[in-house]
């Protein structure tokens, strides 16, 4: 993350931030933290793939830097994105110095202080080891994860990832127990953060599901959540922000400190359709 100091000082003399209401921020983690500082930063993020079927001034090249200014101000030490693409993996990881596991629903992380053990991914299918549709899902939809090792603590812990699909109701929910049947299996009772946008609400079966074994860290946040409750914003001003899809859940062998959803646009201008989630989390 320290390689983007010089990238920083130049989105503050390029960028005018005009935001709406009171700004949702974390709690600067180095301000006053000591070496081996446990607390990290995990955030989830539906980045908006890069396609022309979508307005001129919401191309990536017009909010790739309101979107990177964003993950470089907080700090973020694991960044899950959804709806990733290679060119705005690379832009991401350029801009800010991150290590990136996975080639779809990439996991960037802090390379100083986190080690990859091992990696891979499977689908959200009755297929889960090769590429295929599952249930009535619209498009092929897949988990990427990572064991990873805390050089802070000492600590291994896994992150998921995943997309759930936006049409297949039958899809979600059974995405929903493949996850949990999986990561149970995998993780056999290690620490696990899950991240992702579950097109789906709190309270909708997914959710349930998920719920039952991992913590909603926004229902579990030591502090009061900040920004808005809801993560879809389909880059539109005049909407209500309600709809709560997007997600960083933990094991229990987590507490979360902060939880934010960061609600910024400039010049009218988002950097995605979705909010990302931020929270600040650590081992107990």
């Amino acid at each position: 993350m320290r390689y983007a100091i010089l990238y920083w000082f130049v989105l503050l003399v390029g960028i005018v931030s005009c935001q709406k209401g009171e700004p949702a921020t974390l709690e600067n983690k180095d301000d006053d933290s000591e070496p081996g500082e446990p607390a990290f930063i995990v955030a989830s993020y539906n980045i908006l793939h890069d396609t022309e079927a979508i307005p001129a001034n919401y191309q990536w090249a017009r909010r790739k830097d309101l979107l990177i200014k964003q993950i470089i101000e907080h700090d973020i030490d694991i960044l899950c994105l959804q709806e990733d693409q290679a060119n705005q993996a690379a832009d991401i990881q350029r801009a800010t110095g991150l290590q990136m596991v996975g080639t779809s629903k990439r996991i960037l992380y802090d390379g100083q202080r986190f080690a990859v053990r091992s990696e891979g991914r499977f689908y959200l299918s009755e297929t889960p080891e090769k590429s295929s549709y599952g249930w009535d899902a619209a498009v092929i939809r897949l988990c990427n994860w990572a064991l990873f090792n805390d050089r802070n603590t000492g600590r291994n812990f896994f992150v998921f990832n995943a997309h759930f699909d936006h049409i297949g109701v039958e899809a979600r929910e059974k995405s929903a127990l493949l996850m949990k049947e999986r990561i149970e299996f995998m993780a056999k009772g290690q620490p696990v953060i899950m991240a992702g946008d579950m097109n789906a609400r709190p309270g909708e079966r997914p959710i349930i599901t998920l719920t039952s074994f991992l913590n909603d860290s926004r229902a579990i946040s030591e502090t009061a959540p900040k920004g808005p409750i809801g993560t879809y914003n389909g880059m539109n001003n005049d909407r209500a922000y309600e709809g709560r899809i997007d997600y960083v859940f933990t094991s229990s062998h987590f507490r979360v400190n902060e939880y934010a959803v960061l609600q910024d646009e400039t010049d009218g201008i988002f950097p995605s359709d979705h909010f990302p989630v931020i929270t600040k989390i650590e081992f107990k």
